[in-house]
């Protein structure tokens, strides 16, 4: 069999034996930016469209729409992996063309695949046994074809659409109360969940809405009756109560995502998430809730690209009035700042708007030729330099990064420290004795090269250069540390209103980035990487190159090769 994908978690549990996605919870997962939506994406459509997909979209994976079809006495039945919910058990054998087309992948970078299903079709009867039988056994059969494929696990679209049979509804017509409706549907949940742990144990399912389904609550979100999601409660506890030690369930806060057009908003659905999970889920079940669900963020990208850029009837536009350059910056922005508070997952939505097949007359990798490589490089730091590798050119933002900018001779002041490199100053904790110093340091560099050697600061310090920036930019700072004896470093980009204005201390607007300095395997020099993204109303930022500490003639630290590189150009689009 084999696997589209060895995710991290996959690799924990070969090294460690029995990990626990509980035990996983507590480990920060590689982030990555998933694609659902209305472009064609049966296991066929993604077979021919592979290279296109890898070789012009930023995605990590993307939902499939597994069909089959099946001839009985001269009539071809069709089957969708959308409409699982039905009074009929499925046949396995009626999937073989797309298991073929599944298996047959080879794609040239880690892809993670979910099958795609909903809630859609009906009518739906709780009270049936045989019917939640046929249910149970068509998305257990969904959940072995997705474990024999290599796929991720299943997308669950529990949304109330038209033709989706309310599913979570609770109607008084059957005779039932609506506690007992709650009792029946908990039962669900458990049979439902149990279905697909006994074929795929470890899978993810990946619902767009989870507990955000039944958003907003009321003092009781258990006695709902009158809602459309009256019945969703009781479901997905009983969905915890069964839910094996192996499975992630991620919810994709679809609701309060889809308007968020900046960090604050970004923010906003977040704390959101956090201060309202806790309601739906009964006490026995909190601990397993927690330790297994994921909150993931959504970008709706008709929002972001309409057809008509100045249409005022358009409620979803999020930038009225904006040209295509201002919304892949904003797009880039926003993008940087969901994948920052997911925890795994960022998920886009497209329905006008795809990027596959080539010639759709939408397709965003026509429309926007940049967006691609705008997107991958605010996926993390590896992929923005990736982005920087194939750049023609690029800018360091630091007059003297490399500190090897020729400078007078140093001469040392009245108390015997030598000046800073040229374009950086010192800043001393040390208020009444001032011993520390940054200063150039010709040999201690990489390769031979010069450096800055930071020495003597009884209570630590930092040397800093002042950068002239726009707010929304996005930057990549990386370089290069060398600690001697017990000296310890950090690096600091702090902000400004301009270059040479006032410090802005607003850890709400304008908060700090902090880097740290990381141990590179065989090398005695540690690095510093961050993806950093400029505040509004912030025209400068101040990079402080730290140290703590120091016992007077034993401790150094050495800096060098910092570069502040803008990411990535854009493009002014027609």
């Amino acid at each position: 069999m084999k696997h589209l994908l060895i995710t991290v978690l996959a690799l924990a549990t070969i090294a460690a034996g029995t990990t626990t996605t509980a035990q996983n919870a507590l480990t920060a997962a590689r982030k990555k930016i998933i694609s659902l939506g209305w472009a064609k994406s049966t296991p066929k459509d993604l077979a021919e469209n592979l290279a296109l997909i890898e070789s012009s979209t930023p995605y990590d994976g993307m939902h499939v729409h597994l069909v089959g079809e099946q001839t009985v006495d001269g009539v071809v039945k069709k089957y969708s992996s959308r409409f699982p919910f039905q009074a009929e058990r499925w046949p396995y054998s009626a999937f073989a063309e797309s298991i073929g087309y599944l298996q047959g992948l080879r794609p040239s970078r880690p892809l993670e695949l979910f099958i795609m299903t909903t809630t859609r079709s009906g009518p739906h009867d709780w009270f049936s046994d045989a019917y939640w039988a046929q249910v149970c056994h068509n998305f257990g059969l969904i959940a072995r074809i997705a474990r024999e494929t290599g796929c991720r696990g299943l997308i669950f679209d529990a949304e109330d659409y038209h033709d989706s049979g309310h599913l979570f509804a609770y109607s008084p017509d059957a005779g039932i109360s609506y506690d007992d409706a709650k009792i029946k549907a908990r039962q669900r949940g458990r049979e439902w969940i149990t279905a697909m742990a006994e074929a795929y144990p470890d899978m993810t399912l990946f619902a767009p809405f989870w507990v955000s389904l039944a958003y907003p609550f009321g003092d009781n979100p258990n006695a709902s009756g009158s809602r459309s999601c009256a019945l969703f409660p009781a479901f997905l506890n009983g969905v915890y109560d069964a839910l094996p030690p192996g499975m992630t369930i991620i919810d994709g806060n679809e609701s309060y995502f889809y308007r968020s057009g900046d960090r604050y908003q970004a923010m906003h659905a977040t704390g959101y998430f956090h201060a309202n999970f806790r309601q739906l889920i009964a006490p026995e079940n909190l601990y397993r809730a927690l330790t297994q669900t994921q909150m993931a963020a959504a970008l709706y990208l008709d929002a972001f690209f309409p057809a008509n850029l100045n249409d005022p009837n358009n409620r979803w536009d999020l930038y009225p009035g904006q040209d295509d350059t201002t919304r892949q910056r904003n797009l880039r922005n926003v993008l940087f700042h969901c994948l920052a508070v997911a925890d795994e997952y960022v998920w886009t939505w497209g329905e006008r708007i795809v990027w596959w097949p080539q010639d759709a007359a939408d397709a965003l990798n026509q429309r926007l030729p940049g967006l691609n490589a705008i997107m991958r490089s605010v996926k993390s730091v590896e992929e923005a330099e990736a982005v920087i590798a194939v750049m023609p050119v690029y800018e360091n933002l630091l007059a003297n990064g490399n500190f090897e900018v020729a400078a007078p001779p140093a001469i040392p002041d009245a108390t015997g420290k030598l000046p800073p490199p040229p374009g950086w100053n010192v800043w001393d904790e040390e208020r009444e004795e001032r011993k520390g110093a940054f200063y150039l340091s010709p040999g201690a560099g990489c390769n031979g090269s010069a450096a800055m050697t930071g020495a003597g600061f009884v209570r630590g310090g930092c040397a800093i250069t002042n950068v002239a920036v726009q707010p929304g930019d996005i930057l990549l700072l990386r370089g290069k540390a060398r600690c001697e004896e017990n000296a310890a470093g950090e690096v600091t980009a702090a902000w400004k209103r301009t270059a040479t204005g006032r410090w802005v201390w607003d850890n709400y607007r304008a908060p700090l980035v902090r880097a740290s300095l990381r141990a590179v395997p065989g090398s005695e020099w540690r690095e510093c990487k961050t993806l950093i993204v400029v505040p509004d109303e912030i025209e400068g930022l101040g990079l402080q190159l730290g140290v703590g500490r120091q016992r007077p003639g034993q401790d150094k630290i050495h800096y060098d090769d910092f570069e502040l590189i803008r990411l990535p150009p854009l493009t002014p689009t027609p």
